[in-house]
């Protein structure tokens, strides 16, 4: 059984943070992932997210960054290494991939392709990038 702990939260009511079971430490297998915090915020020269606190965000964060450094994402993209692979599958699954393709253009704009099988049953959706 996991311990936890109690905090208030911003509406006043206790709120439960469960951290697993104290005697089994967690192996991070990433080897993108970094071994110790940055004490200073960084900038990544590729996507220009920024580093601060323990954390990459993107969220219009412009922190004096007195150094660069290239963030896990980017690290990979130019490894050629993915962090993961969506497969979908059923009935509904033609629909589903338009429909990512076209959030993804709208919050970060690029360009998509959209290709669908004579029959109308296989859809292929490809977004790109380049900064």
């Amino acid at each position: 059984m996991g311990t936890s702990k109690r905090s208030v939260n911003l509406g006043g009511r206790p709120r439960r943070q469960n951290f697993g079971n104290p005697r089994l430490e967690e192996q991070i297998h990433d080897p993108y992932r970094g071994n110790r915090k940055v004490r200073t915020p960084r900038r990544c020269p590729q996507c220009g997210a920024t580093y601060l606190r323990g954390r990459w965000r993107w969220q219009g964060l412009t922190p004096p960054a007195t150094a660069t450094l290239v963030c896990p994402a980017c690290h990979r993209v130019n490894d050629r290494y993915p962090a993961g692979e969506v497969i979908v599958s059923g009935s509904f699954a033609v629909a589903l991939p338009r429909r990512m393709g076209h959030a993804l253009e709208d919050a970060w704009r690029g360009v998509l392709k959209t290709h669908y099988d004579e029959q109308g049953c296989y859809a292929r959706v490809t977004w790109e990038r380049n900064d």
